[in-house]
């Protein structure tokens, strides 16, 4: 909690081992965390690995909200299970984009 008395969820990017120190730094374990797949289950699977990998094991988040915008991705159900076996929960938001892209693969 800050001054505000208002709960603030860090979102985890960083790209290599220096931007992970910085990105990781400060968060206390056990906490909840978001994260996004944007762009990274197509283009960089290996940059989405390091990540989620990095951020649980610093972090051991108790709560992953996970921001996807994929539709039926096996990449993203790895991603899930990864987290979801470091006894994390993943929550997953409703997004617009995310009922786009389900409308648009049913055509």
């Amino acid at each position: 909690m800050n001054e505000l008395n208002k709960i603030v969820i860090p979102n985890i990017s960083f790209v290599d081992e220096k931007t992970k120190d910085v990105a990781l730094s400060g968060i206390a374990r056990n906490s909840a965390v978001a994260m996004s797949t944007k762009g990274l289950l197509r283009r960089n699977n290996e940059l989405l690995d390091y990540i989620v990998d990095e951020t649980l094991k610093a972090i051991e988040p108790s709560v992953v909200i996970l921001y996807n915008v994929a539709v039926n991705s096996h990449r993203l159900k790895n991603v899930i299970e990864r987290i979801e076996n470091a006894n994390a929960t993943v929550v997953m938001p409703p997004k617009k984009l995310l009922v786009r892209n389900r409308i648009l693969e049913a055509d």
